[in-house]
Parts: structure tokens; C-alpha cells; sequence
């Protein structure tokens, strides 16, 4: 057994041994998706996380790391999923393209609901696009990805940079491709990037809301304009037949 599978043993014994059905019952009903979890108190989860990243700092290697991250994630376990998003956001030493890359790869492979893909999103994706490690063009590209929660984390990870940054023509750009996507995820994604971009550029985000008001996502014109004044929003609603 390597120190990778050790870490996994390790790490897999405190969530079983700290499991409650009774959190599990208490976020469940969150996630439409289903929650798979062992339903650990979310400090007590922290706290031990954090002692883990401090134990295998020096003795791991990207790659060890790497071979820790798939056996957590091939638990399906929540908990284990949220484990490797808090080791990435530690492991700024290691970011890179490629690891951008792989990153999606994951996200494609094993996340499950849209808490792992926004926290990702938030603390570990927006970091490579504040630090220009990757373009907003590398993260735009995955707009045609096969899996949901890829496609979310375009304008999730958009808009968190956005907060920072305030660029408008990546808002602007991710919306006019990603609009029309017709999963109720992904539309959430773009109606939360879209609303939190017009409180700064309301004239710029209205006329995309314009051009797209006949074929666009419900959902994602239904959290864009939640911000509107009641009466207002009606000319971003959908004409009828």
C-alpha cells in the first residue's frame, strides 16, 4: 500500500466513523440530483481536512496527489469530493494548464450536484483566471462539453472573476453562447453570472436579454431579471405563440 492508499484509508475511516443519517436527512433536500454522503458536521469536516493538508504537504507529489483525488472521487461519497476541491485550493504551487485541464476531466467524470461544481468553480477554477494561468477563452471552450456540471462551470467560474475583475466582454461572451442551453443547471449558472453582471453594465446585459428573449433558458432569464423591478422585467419575458 503507498502513501497514496494510505491517505484514502485514512480519510475514509474519520467520514464513516463520523457519519450521521440525520445531516445527510438535513441537506438531501437541496439536491434534486440525489446526495450521496456520509453526513459529517460540516465544521468538524473542515477542521480535519485542513489537518490533512498539513500532514501529507511534504511527503506528496503532484502525483500522489493526483492518485488521491480519483480515489476519493471514486467513492461518490460528497464528503470525498469536497476533500480534493479543499486540497486543490492549497495547491496553487502546482496550477497549471495542464492542470486546468485534468480538472475538467474530473469535473466531467465524478461531480454529481451543483455545490461541487460551484465551490470549484469559486475557490479553485476563478484562481487560474485572476492569475492568468489560463484565458477566459481556455475556460469559454468548454461550453460544448457533454456533462452539466462542465457547462456550469463556465459562467459560475466567469462571474466569480467578474466580482474581481468586472470585465464585461467575457460576461457577455459566455452568455451568448450558453443561453440557449436547455438544462435547467446550466441556465442557473447563466442567470446568476447575467443578474450579478448587470447590477454593474444593465444596459450591456439587457440587450443580450433582448436578442435571445424568444429561445433563451427560462431559468436562466428567470434569475437574471430577479433583480428587476417587477414591472420592468416584462419585456424580457418570453412572447407567447
Amino acid at each position: 500500500m503507498d502513501k497514496a492508499d494510505r491517505a484514502i484509508r485514512m480519510i475514509r475511516s474519520f467520514y464513516k466513523k463520523n457519519s450521521d443519517p440525520l445531516v445527510v436527512e438535513k441537506y438531501s433536500r437541496f439536491f434534486r440530483e440525489g446526495y450521496r454522503a456520509y453526513g459529517v458536521n460540516p465544521e468538524i469536516q473542515s477542521k480535519e481536512i485542513q489537518k490533512w493538508i498539513d500532514q501529507l504537504e511534504d511527503e506528496f507529489t503532484l502525483k500522489d496527489y493526483k492518485k488521491l483525488f480519483v480515489g476519493l472521487f471514486e467513492s461518490g461519497m460528497n464528503e470525498e469530493t469536497s476533500t480534493v476541491i479543499r486540497f486543490l485550493t492549497n495547491l496553487e504551487r502546482y496550477y497549471s494548464k495542464s492542470l486546468f485541464t485534468q480538472i475538467r476531466a474530473w469535473i466531467g467524470r465524478y461531480f454529481t450536484n451543483w455545490a461541487q461544481t460551484d465551490s470549484v468553480c469559486k475557490y479553485v477554477l476563478r484562481e487560474f483566471i485572476l492569475r492568468d494561468i489560463v484565458s477566459y477563452n481556455d475556460l469559454i471552450a468548454w461550453h460544448t462539453h457533454k456533462s452539466k456540471w462542465v457547462r456550469r462551470a463556465v459562467p459560475v467560474t466567469t462571474v466569480e472573476a467578474f466580482y474581481k475583475e468586472q470585465k464585461i466582454t467575457p460576461v457577455l461572451k459566455v452568455g451568448n453562447l450558453l443561453i440557449n442551453d436547455p438544462v435547467r443547471e446550466v441556465g442557473q449558472g447563466v442567470g446568476w453570472m447575467l443578474r450579478d453582471a448587470w447590477k454593474v453594465y444593465p444596459d450591456r446585459i439587457e440587450k443580450l436579454l433582448k436578442k435571445h428573449v424568444r429561445t433563451g433558458n427560462r431559468t436562466a432569464y428567470q434569475y437574471a431579471c430577479e433583480k428587476m423591478d417587477k414591472e420592468y422585467r416584462l419585456q424580457f419575458r418570453r412572447p407567447k405563440k
